[in-house]
């Protein structure tokens, strides 16, 4: 996080979170900017969502910068309404000729990690306020850098698949029970994350009082944007806050009966944008 983040107030981030034109940047040369577009747009609906619980319309939003003409020929092919440009993403003029100054979030994986370093130290330095997902495959030496660089999660490929590997070799039918439940899009049971805004009902409220409970819902975990800490399986008399971001398990019939203002398809109906 960066410190021109951290010195903003709440009201103050969130209004420029909620001002911005919703843009995603995937930008890269190794096959995960295809495998994300893949993942994103594989069903039929019409909408996505994003992190903190807006729609967003699918494809139109998202703008891949490449210059690996194999990735580029195969997003064409697939996904039409995917904005790809043919750029070179270390340069500042196609990060900002391409909405990095007010987009929500931006995806850097080239195979060289200096690379990812130099877009995410620029990518910061245009938009303080923006996440930045980084691949890097020097995890023990890069990881530190790209974190002091501005980078909010740093990904390492190769650490995942051989976590993965691990875990189909010691806990196999969890490991295969876990990514069923994550991966099927007609699963009746799925989880969700959820942003309590100063709107929201359940704000002030016990978790043994909230929606969540009355619904059956099951809050496995908190986390705030504001500091690098989870807490996991909180107690019932737990307060939530403004800022918590809640990952919820249960089903999807019970997520469509919260209020309005709690409702995770919903937009953020708290935000007057009327002044």
């Amino acid at each position: 996080m960066s410190v021109l983040y951290s010195e903003r107030n709440d009201s103050e981030r969130w209004l420029i979170m909620y001002n911005n034109d919703g843009k995603f940047i995937i930008c890269g040369n190794t096959q995960y900017p295809a495998n994300i577009l893949d993942k994103l747009f594989s069903n039929d609906t019409l909408e996505i969502y994003t992190v903190h619980n807006r729609f967003i319309p699918k494809q139109s939003n998202f703008t891949l910068l490449s210059k690996d003409q194999e990735l580029i020929k195969t997003c064409n092919s697939h996904y039409p309404d995917v904005t790809i440009v043919y750029a070179d993403a270390s340069d500042d003029d196609i990060l900002i000729n391409n909405g990095i100054k007010t987009a929500k979030a931006i995806v850097i994986s080239y195979d060289d990690d200096r690379e990812n370093l130099l877009i995410t130290l620029s990518t910061r330095q245009l938009n303080p306020y923006i996440k930045i997902i980084v691949t890097c495959s020097m995890v023990e030496t890069m990881r530190p850098k790209l974190l002091r660089a501005g980078a909010n999660s740093v990904i390492s490929p190769s650490t995942i698949s051989g976590n993965k590997l691990a875990s189909q070799l010691v806990r196999p039918t969890t490991t295969e029970f876990l990514e069923s439940f994550l991966q099927r899009d007609d699963n009746h049971f799925c989880a969700q994350e959820i942003f309590i805004s100063h709107a929201d009902k359940n704000s002030g409220v016990t978790i043994e009082h909230s929606e969540y409970a009355r619904m059956n819902l099951l809050i496995l975990a908190i986390s705030r944007d504001d500091i690098d800490e989870i807490t996991y399986n909180p107690p019932n008399n737990y307060i939530l806050k403004d800022g918590d971001i809640l990952l919820v398990l249960g089903i999807q019939e019970n997520f469509q009966k919260l209020s309005p203002y709690t409702q995770y398809h919903l937009k953020d109906l708290d935000m007057d944008t009327s002044n």
